[in-house]
């Protein structure tokens, strides 16, 4: 939805519109900010439930401040073949 929003904004319109190329920063800036807040508004909802990365299959791991997560399916195919206590 907010992606959808972003299209009615001034630079979109100028970008898309009036084929001003000058807007495509902002543009990808809007993007790249959208997506990054849609990633730290669904952690924040995951931590408020109680649920952590690993519990989902990540790991969170901070790369010269660049926050990525990398799948850990090795560890979680490992621990669900152990027994059950």
């Amino acid at each position: 939805m907010l992606y959808m929003l972003n299209s009615v904004t001034p630079w979109a319109h100028r970008l898309w519109g009036e084929n001003d190329h000058a807007y495509y920063l902002p543009f990808v800036g809007s993007l790249l900010a959208l997506h990054w807040l849609s990633v730290a508004v669904a952690i924040r909802l995951a931590h408020r439930s109680g649920l952590v990365l690993a519990d989902m299959g990540l790991e969170a791991v901070l790369l010269g401040g660049l926050f990525y997560s990398a799948h850990r399916a090795a560890h979680y195919q490992q621990r669900a073949l152990q027994p059950i206590a």
